[in-house]
């Protein structure tokens, strides 16, 4: 099973557990959250103060120049359809819908929130948000809150992030600016003038602390890439940083999903192990060392239901028993304490990890399962990381990466 079929076999555990009655009423309800989160478009905020360039970085992203220039545009939303069409929110809560894009009709009524459906390929798998800013150091805040509850991606628009930019970004939370962007646009300007480079060598010491990464991007280039019949200048569009954008976009759009499709697995252990065809919670405690290196896989739980294929390698039938053992003693933890300690997890993650690395490296790197012997290694050593910085969020992040780990070996036992 690869990866993908295995990310629709969770949405589908995920959806039999929700339907089978044996969630309480508060695991449901999150358990429902949680499939409407995952069954839905990834949303990406395009932020940033009035004039930094949001609305031509959106018309890059969709691939025509669908804000108009000096068009007084409210909140927009835009989303994939198979044809175009406009619906607006108006002042009132009442709602409109107009075939095509309805510039007519949205400078008639002034709505609040403007929604286009567009048959364009980025569009597919995510919705673009373009909050109204406007003017005041209030309404920019009211934007940017507004933004960071719905936005999954943030991308933020600027030349330099000044001061009111850092106040207005230090309200957003650290899990959305894990997974946001800073664009520098209007870069063919400064480029006009020399000046690129060194801004770019300026923001660096004050960007990259806050945000996933820093990208350069001409916007007005990148749309004269992009012919009326939809044809683009592959040459013109690298040189514009459309190209490293889009591409690093789709990384941010991609991890966030994973992590939240990772999330079933949680979900599903603490709430519902029965969907996993694992037995209800066993009462003993979270272990904050690994299992005796001499006999880890004799300690593990080997019932039916978890034991792997006879004729996979031996180091990942092994593991694999291991690493489900360990997840449902985390579980287990997770049940009796409701919130277990960060320093309580992380220790647990690190203790597995390092057991995982003993038990796939026992013998001489085996072909075909090498690269899960580097992935290994790799994930204990970032969860080490995670240890040593510590806190809830790094805690998290360690569990999920123990469940991605999990992940590939039994995409390795079923292929």
């Amino acid at each position: 099973m690869n990866i993908a079929a295995q990310n629709v076999h969770d949405v589908d555990l995920l959806r039999a557990s929700l339907a089978s009655g044996r969630l309480k009423p508060d695991a449901l309800q999150n358990g429902e959250r949680l499939l409407q989160r995952v069954t839905s478009p990834v949303r990406i905020a395009v932020l940033g103060l009035p004039d930094s360039g949001k609305s031509e970085l959106l018309n890059v992203l969709v691939g025509r120049r669908l804000v108009q220039e000096d068009f007084m545009m409210p909140t927009l939303e835009v989303r994939w359809g198979e044809a175009e069409q406009t619906r607006l929110t108006l002042q009132d809560g009442s709602v409109e819908t107009h075939d095509g894009l309805a510039y007519d009709a949205i400078t008639a009524s002034q709505p609040a929130l403007v929604e286009f459906s567009v048959p364009a390929p980025f569009l597919k798998n995510v919705t673009l948000l373009e909050p109204a800013t406007g003017t005041t150091e209030q309404d920019q805040a009211a934007a940017t809150k507004w933004a960071a509850r719905r936005g999954d991606v943030i991308l933020w628009c600027s030349q330099a992030f000044a001061p009111a930019e850092r106040e207005l970004w230090a309200a957003v939370p650290e899990r959305v600016k894990d997974h946001s962007l800073f664009v520098l646009t209007k870069a063919d300007v400064l480029s006009k003038y020399g000046q690129l480079a060194d801004r770019m060598a300026v923001l660096k010491n004050s960007v990259l602390d806050e945000f996933r990464n820093l990208l350069p991007m001409s916007t007005l280039q990148a749309l004269s890439a992009i012919g009326e019949d939809g044809t683009v200048d592959e040459t013109l569009h690298i040189a514009s940083g459309a190209r490293p954008l889009i591409r690093a976009i789709r990384r941010q759009v991609d991890s966030g999903r994973q992590a939240d499709l990772d999330g079933i697995l949680m979900f599903l252990n603490r709430f519902d192990p029965e969907a996993l065809g694992q037995k209800p919670a066993r009462s003993r405690p979270v272990s904050r060392q690994p299992a005796p290196k001499s006999q880890p896989a004799e300690k593990a739980n080997t019932s039916e239901a978890t034991a792997p294929a006879a004729k996979a390698p031996a180091q990942v039938s092994k593991a694999l028993v291991y690493l489900r053992d360990r997840a449902a003693d985390l579980s287990d933890e997770i049940r009796e304490t409701d919130a277990p300690a960060p320093v309580d997890i992380l220790d647990h993650c690190n203790a597995t990890a390092e057991q995982l690395v003993e038990l796939m490296s026992q013998e001489d790197a085996i072909p075909g399962i090498s690269a899960l012997q580097d992935d290994v290694m790799d994930a204990s050593e970032m969860i080490l990381l995670m240890q040593m910085e510590g806190g809830a969020r790094a805690a998290a992040d360690a569990a999920t990466l123990i469940l991605q780990i999990r992940r590939g070996l039994e995409c390795k036992l079923a292929a």
